[in-house]
């Protein structure tokens, strides 16, 4: 079975440096594309919860909500609806399409907590997962066997459902504990939060950090964009 462009994707990401791109679609199925493809037809496809068959799909848990490639392009992360994250193989074998190298899903301890956000800390095999339902951010080391690879936990601060990496100080801003509001954790000192209210009282529903990482663009909820000066602060100021 290849998925067409008809069905709807909710997630996309591009290869770090191949001309192909991925896409997640409500079924839990991540697909590969070639850019300027002529076929309507995906070149091939990755079943995240190979227990769940794609017609017997709950799409308010199965949904892909979002999708990254490690540096490398040898592996992607993968978020679903149901607030479980996977780590699948980007290669030709047949089984990396439904065995993922690591999964937060059948360890119970994981499993517990229900991630709004994921991003890689060193762009291969360290995550981080923000949760608003549990208000909690994670570390996870994925190399590790499931039940060992919770190396850090962070439950002051409200959490949040949309995060940003600050790479070279090692901090993750969390955005919408409450709407409108930041929280910044710094990985080095597990438990040192700082919450503050941003310029407006609209939930913040995109985030990007430009290659200098001194500039970070935000999207709200009622369509306004604004960029903030990051030279001043690791959290952002007024516009």
């Amino acid at each position: 079975m290849r998925i067409t462009h008809d069905d709807y994707t909710n997630a996309i990401e591009a290869h770090p440096f191949l001309p192909i791109y991925i896409s997640g679609n409500a079924k839990g199925l991540v697909c590969t594309w070639n850019f300027n493809q002529m076929a309507d037809k995906s070149l091939s496809q990755w079943i995240l919860d190979k227990d769940t068959p794609p017609n017997q799909a709950n799409v308010k848990k199965t949904t892909v909500k979002k999708l990254e490639f490690n540096s490398y392009g040898d592996r992607f992360g993968a978020l679903n609806t149901g607030g479980q994250f996977f780590i699948m193989a980007f290669d030709l074998e047949t089984s990396s399409k439904v065995e993922p190298l690591y999964t937060t899903m059948h360890t119970t301890r994981l499993n517990e907590t229900r991630l709004s956000d994921f991003a890689f800390l060193d762009r291969d095999s360290i995550v981080a997962g923000v949760s608003l339902r549990d208000r909690v951010l994670n570390v996870y080391d994925t190399l590790l066997p499931p039940r060992q690879s919770l190396v850090q936990v962070h439950k002051a601060g409200n959490g949040g459902n949309l995060m940003q990496v600050l790479p070279d100080s090692h901090k993750v801003l969390c955005f919408n504990a409450k709407p409108g509001y930041i929280t910044e954790y710094d990985l080095r000192k597990e438990g040192e939060f700082t919450t503050s209210k941003l310029l407006t009282k609209e939930e913040i529903t995109a985030v990007a950090l430009n290659p200098a990482q001194d500039s970070l663009v935000l999207g709200q909820a009622d369509g306004i964009v604004k960029i903030f000066d990051l030279k001043a602060s690791s959290q952002p100021a007024a516009p």
